[in-house]
C-alpha cells in the first residue's frame, strides 16, 4: 500500500491561493441520520479579480438526480487570518475566518421551498488535507435543530498553481 503524505498540523489554509486555477471533487449529502441521500461532483474556478485583492470562484456542484446548482463567489482577504465573501444568491459580508488552520464561515440562503425566515443555516469547515486536497464540511439545520451534512473533497487540478 502507497502512503498518502499528510499535511502538518500547523499548515492554514488561503483560498486565495488554493482555489487559484481548477479543483474537481466528489462529495456526499447525508440526512439527520447519517444516511447518504445524494452524491454530487464538484468543480471550482478561480481567478484574481484585481480588486481589492479578491478573488472570483465560480463553483459548480453536479447531483446524481440531474440537478445542477452553480455559486459565483467573491473571496476578499480582510487582513489577520480574515476574508469577507459574497455570493448573488446568498448575500454579501460573510464574515470568513481561519481557526486551527481551518477557514469557517457561516451563512443563511434559500434552500427548496423554504425562504424567508426560515431559511436553514449553512456551517462551512474548510481545511487542507494534503498539498493539493481540501476537505470541505458544512452542517446544515434550521432553527437550531439538524438537516443534513455535505462533505465534499476538492482536489487540484493540473492547471492549478499556488498552493
Amino acid at each position: 500500500m502507497t502512503a498518502i503524505p499528510l499535511m502538518a498540523e500547523n499548515v492554514i489554509f488561503r483560498p486565495e491561493t488554493f482555489f487559484i486555477g481548477q479543483t474537481v471533487g466528489l462529495g456526499v449529502l447525508r440526512n439527520p441520520f447519517f444516511r447518504i441521500t445524494r452524491r454530487f461532483h464538484v468543480e471550482t474556478r478561480g481567478y484574481h479579480d484585481g480588486s481589492y485583492g479578491a478573488i472570483k470562484l465560480d463553483e459548480t456542484y453536479a447531483y446524481d438526480t440531474g440537478e445542477v446548482e452553480a455559486f459565483q463567489w467573491v473571496i476578499t482577504p480582510a487582513g489577520a487570518g480574515r476574508y469577507v465573501l459574497a455570493e448573488a444568491s446568498i448575500g454579501s459580508g460573510i464574515m470568513a475566518e481561519e481557526e486551527g488552520g481551518e477557514l469557517i464561515f457561516g451563512y443563511r440562503r434559500p434552500l427548496g421551498a423554504a425562504r424567508g425566515l426560515a431559511k436553514p443555516r449553512f456551517d462551512v469547515r474548510m481545511g487542507l488535507i494534503g498539498g493539493d486536497t481540501l476537505l470541505k464540511s458544512v452542517r446544515v439545520g434550521l432553527l437550531g435543530a439538524p438537516l443534513g451534512t455535505l462533505t465534499a473533497f476538492h482536489r487540484r487540478s493540473g492547471a492549478a498553481t499556488g498552493a
